[in-house]
């Protein structure tokens, strides 16, 4: 889940998303049969109901991935968008580098024609 792949819990304030205290449309079931619980992907160390009355606890961070799963998420777009910018400058310097390059190979072939066609 992407609880697991991002060591993350709920959506923005962690565990207690996924408590009465918080309403998100995700959750609406977990939160009428199980709103002091926590899925158990949210667990640190996952085992079967280790995310039993995590929403409520007050939580040591070594128990429960403590942070919402939104602000992890676009850290890690953050993270990307560098990279994508370096490959979109590289992707339109290199072909103007290019483009200039085989302007001076021209006009150093044409100013060099006699010793190239003799």
């Amino acid at each position: 889940t992407i609880q697991r792949e991002l060591e993350c819990c709920g959506v923005a304030n962690g565990p207690i998303d996924w408590s009465n205290g918080r309403r998100y449309s995700f959750a609406t079931y977990w939160i009428s049969k199980r709103s002091k619980d926590t899925p158990d992907s949210c667990c640190v160390e996952e085992t079967i109901d280790c995310g039993a009355d995590m929403a409520v606890k007050d939580i040591e961070k070594d128990t429960v991935w403590t942070q919402g799963c939104k602000n992890v998420l676009v850290e890690k777009l953050k993270e990307q968008l560098v990279l994508l910018r370096v490959v979109a400058g590289l992707g339109i310097a290199l072909p103007f580098l290019g483009t200039v390059g085989s302007f001076y190979l021209r006009k150093f072939l044409t100013d060099n024609s006699d010793v190239f066609y003799e």
